[in-house]
Order: C-alpha cells, then structure tokens, then sequence
C-alpha cells in the first residue's frame, strides 16, 4: 500500500463562506480551522498524522484508499485527488497525493 501526501491548499473562514462571523447559538465566534495553508504530512491512510483534523481525516477517508490502493480519480493527474472537508462553517481544500516506493 503507497503513502499518501496532505497538502493544505486553501482554508475557509466562516466570512469567506456567509459574508459575515459565524456565531453559534451560544453566543460564541466560529473561527477558521487551525490548519494552515500548505501544510503537508505523510500518512499510511490508516492513521491520523498527529496535528491534523480529524473530522476531516474521517471525511476523506475513501480517497486516502483510492490512492493507497492504486485507484485513480478521473479527470486528475495521475496519483492525485482533491478533495474538501465537509465543515460547511469553515471548509478546507486538500490535495492528496500517492507517493511512489
């Protein structure tokens, strides 16, 4: 199985998203996810890289074994699958990558 590249390309503010903050009904600010653009790690797909989201390590999951088991996302370069985090408060943009042994 091939280890697979994040690479954070864009993160999105809840103002980028609603034209405005975000406030939940509790009465406190959304914020931007921490994750920062470009940021990388290497992962196995089975384990989360310590740092990372992991909701939206879990909402990716299927892609990570796309890559690692060979698979190829049509319309994309060879070995490569973008993809999104589904917080819809505050997404973020990630370009996996199989890495070659």
């Amino acid at each position: 199985m091939s280890k697979i590249k994040i690479t954070v390309l864009k993160v999105f503010a809840p103002e980028d998203v609603f034209g405005k903050e975000f406030v939940r009904t509790d009465g406190t600010v959304v914020e931007p996810c921490h994750l920062k653009e470009g940021q990388e790690w290497i992962t196995n797909g089975f384990t989360k890289p310590e740092g990372f989201c992991g909701w939206a390590f879990a909402d990716f999951r299927k892609d990570f074994y796309l890559l690692a088991f060979g698979g190829e996302m049509p319309g994309t370069p060879k070995g490569i699958v973008y993809t999104v985090c589904s917080d819809g408060k505050r997404p973020v943009c990630f370009k996996l990558e199989r890495l070659e042994e």
